[in-house]
């Protein structure tokens, strides 16, 4: 079995294209030829001399910051094969302790943020032991995700305290219009709503984000170990996806609508250990695969397989 450290982020691409899809017919093309002159390189030339000199059959190993298993790009080959074969994240920047093994109680758990999980209902754990995990949303996001996402986050919070004190200070106002001059219990009752609105501009003032803090679920399900993220933060993962080890079934996910970011699931140790397999240089990177779509813009070396390896981390 090969170290996944010595890998450190491994996978295996073919370069095989999918067919594009065809533009609307209003749309005015844009003049790829310029980017990459084919025809005057002879590339066209050659690949109608040698249209099977592709790579077929040829894995590369490529050390880089990890790849996106959902680029549309990075699906199938021209022969219809599988182009991400494998990724694993070697930084260790994507790993969950799920050492803790825990029992459900009334169909529910206990996660490790606090909040009651509910299990798949179609999950099947014959054994009847979870393990769980805890993974906050910045130790896995790139950096310019992770800056967005707190300015996104920031504005959210700011527009919720401002309807929040706006309130108080509503009620404050009627409630000095209905006791000018309060004395004992009333008294107390406007100190209560000044207080109030006195610990909400505290709080503007010492605002701090920790992210999204996610739960983690990993069991076996007497033939394989299978893991979830409760990527919207609600405890239900009958909305999540179950998935296994990439390599063996190449299934992928996706962080929420706001994050919008694709990841694979790994799971070593007997379960005791879930790898949370991202790419941490996820703008540059959908940018290529996109782009590996297009015909116009490939050369020569269409399906050529090769291999992405996750060496770089955000921590």
């Amino acid at each position: 079995m090969m170290n996944r450290y010595l890998l450190a982020g491994f996978a295996a691409i073919a370069l095989g294209q999918a067919p594009a899809e065809a533009a609307p017919a209003s749309a005015k093309p844009f003049p790829l030829q310029g980017i990459l002159p084919k025809a005057e390189t002879g590339a066209l030339r050659f690949l109608e001399q040698h249209p099977n000199y592709d790579g077929r059959g040829i894995t590369v190993a490529i050390f880089d910051t990890g790849v996106d298993p959902g680029a549309p790009g990075l699906q199938v080959t021209s022969d219809g094969r599988p182009k991400v074969v494998d990724v694993v994240d070697g930084s260790g920047s994507g790993d969950v302790d799920t050492s803790a093994v825990h029992e459900a109680k009334d169909s529910t758990l206990t996660g490790l943020t606090g909040r009651t999980l509910k299990p798949g209902g179609d999950w099947k754990n014959p054994s009847g032991k979870w393990r769980l995990g805890i993974k906050a949303a910045y130790e896995l996001f790139p950096g310019d995700l992770v800056s967005r996402l707190k300015s996104e986050r920031k504005k959210e919070w700011d527009k919720r305290q401002r309807d929040r004190a706006a309130a108080l200070q509503a009620k404050l106002a009627e409630f000095d219009e209905k006791h000018p001059s309060p004395k004992g219990e009333t008294k107390k009752e406007r100190a209560e709503l000044q207080a109030q609105i006195d610990l909400l501009a505290s709080l503007n003032g010492s605002y701090s984000d920790p992210g999204p803090i996610y739960d983690c679920i990993v069991f076996n399900d007497g033939k394989a170990w299978r893991a979830a993220v409760d990527t919207d933060e609600d405890g239900d993962f009958g909305d999540e996806k179950l998935m296994t080890n990439f390599r063996a079934e190449r299934q992928w996910s996706t962080f929420g609508k706001q994050a919008m970011m694709n990841f694979a699931l790994n799971i070593y140790d007997d379960g005791d250990t879930l790898s949370i397999v991202t790419d941490v240089g996820a703008r540059h990177a959908r940018g290529r695969d996109r782009r590996s779509q297009l015909p116009e813009q490939t050369g020569t070396q269409r399906p050529r397989p090769r291999c992405a390896d996750r060496v770089g981390e955000n921590r």
